[in-house]
């Protein structure tokens, strides 16, 4: 994907994508862990489909942050070039300001380059999120300024991928070093634009699927008998007894026998065969 005659950590898009994967195939097993110790349950009781189960919810939260990975990736190359253009202005604005404080600055230029041939995919890809960002400033503005400024952060790190050091002299392993550690650092901006729609931990495991918001629910007759006990409401109940609720949030579902709930505040533990979960209807 990176070309240039800098090219030594990442050869070809393949072995980018390969990376990506591996890498957030990891990421999806250990915030599940994390999210477990976050909302203090452990699931119990697991079968080899619940391990089945978890190893596609890791696939799925790969896929998904790879292609936001790589969305955000075309949209930063798509800004490099204006990028390369500000970038003159903005140098002399920061030595203006050192230099009323009367401090030296040397600056290093980064090395944007031309967005040709071997990019226009991604800048394509890169214009249709452009744009895709723009409808969406009047209806959600914040959303829509922390999408752009994660992909401006993506250009200026793809072109530090492809700016040579100041240094005269500098080792080649040293080199690829600080190239896999910019890699690394341009791989973890989705994460700002997931964390700027709520909790990282909350975020990540509704794209896993474990965790849904805004659900109704129905409970057996022994559950909203407990949850009555403890101030918590029902919506309507059933002549058998049986509890409606809406706007809850399952914590936890699809791996072990039971499902973790919250409604009202409240949080319980419900063998998964002891409750309906459904969605409410979009006004």
């Amino acid at each position: 994907m990176f070309t240039g005659k800098y090219e030594n950590t990442i050869n070809s898009i393949s072995q980018v994508i390969k990376f990506c994967f591996q890498l957030c195939i990891f990421f999806g097993a250990v915030i599940t862990i994390f999210y477990c110790g976050y909302i203090d349950y452990y699931p119990t009781g697991l079968t080899l489909g619940d391990t089945l189960f978890f190893i596609v919810a890791s696939l799925a939260f790969a896929f998904v942050y790879t292609l936001i990975f790589l969305v955000l990736l075309s949209t930063g190359i798509t800004i490099s070039p204006f990028l390369r253009w500000v970038q003159p202005l903005i140098i002399w604005m920061i030595t203006i300001v050192f230099k009323l404080k009367k401090r030296n600055v040397i600056i290093k230029k980064i090395d944007f380059p031309l967005v040709s041939g071997s990019y226009s995919i991604f800048a394509l890809i890169g214009v249709i999120f452009l744009l895709l960002i723009s409808s969406m400033i009047a209806k959600d503005p914040y959303k829509a300024f922390t999408m752009f400024f994660s992909s401006l952060g993506m250009g200026m790190l793809f072109g530090m991928l492809h700016t040579k050091p100041r240094l005269k002299v500098y080792k080649e392993g040293w080199a690829k070093k600080v190239k896999l550690g910019i890699f690394l650092l341009a791989y973890l901006v989705p994460l700002f634009m997931i964390e700027a729609r709520g909790s990282f931990l909350n975020q990540s495991m509704q794209l896993i699927g474990v965790r849904s918001e805004q659900n109704v629910i129905q409970l057996t007759k022994r559950h909203t008998n407990f949850l009555s006990s403890n101030g918590v409401k029902y919506l309507s109940k059933t002549n058998s007894g049986e509890g409606l609720y809406d706007n809850v949030t399952i914590l936890f579902r699809g791996i072990g026998a039971n499902t973790v709930i919250k409604l009202q505040g409240f949080t319980t533990i419900v063998p998964s065969n002891d409750i309906i979960v459904g969605k409410a209807k979009e006004a």
